[in-house]
């Protein structure tokens, strides 16, 4: 009897774990999205103000996501080290860092990886607007996330809470 007891008690506990981590998954996914825009502002003033290359603005940029700054370092690496293109460089870290290690959906992945297939080769004026159109596309994609937040978070843990009580009563 105890040792069902103790069995049906870790399976609620890990189905609210899990519905837990969905949540932060979900929070993780919307900061990541803003300090991307961030790091675009950032460029976009590298850009503008500084007169710095791609290269050097692609290098002074920092955010506070690990993944986001590990992209940016991933990109001025793979494109000063390797001698490839800058959209090559762009494309692999995007795979390398952003679709592995970040939170990110194939939607916003989509966004990041269009904005990098012109990055480089067009004049300034042209990279300025490019820059701003990926900005918007982001807000627009964090706006939604923000706003089904409460939403989303709630029912993740609720059903991680539910889906630990149902294996539970399965068990029993």
């Amino acid at each position: 009897m105890l040792l069902k007891i103790i069995g049906i008690t870790v399976l609620i506990i890990t189905g609210t774990l899990m519905g837990f981590s969905l949540c932060e998954d979900y929070i993780e996914r919307i900061h990541c999205l803003e300090c991307l825009k961030k790091a675009l502002l950032i460029l976009r003033g590298e850009i503008k103000h500084n007169n710095s290359s791609i290269c050097e603005a692609l290098e002074n940029i920092d955010v506070g996501s690990k993944n986001v700054m590990k992209f940016f370092r991933g990109v001025v690496r793979e494109y000063k080290y390797k001698k490839i293109s800058l959209r090559e460089a762009w494309d692999n870290s995007v795979t390398d860092y952003l679709k592995k290690e970040s939170c990110l959906n194939k939607e916003e992945i989509k966004i990041i990886k269009d904005f990098g297939r012109n990055l480089g080769i067009t004049d300034r004026e042209t990279q300025l607007k490019n820059i701003d159109e990926c900005v918007k596309e982001i807000e627009v994609s964090v706006a939604g996330l923000k706003k089904e937040k409460k939403e989303k978070c709630k029912l993740y843990k609720t059903l991680g809470i539910l889906s630990g009580l149902f294996i539970s009563i399965i068990f029993l």
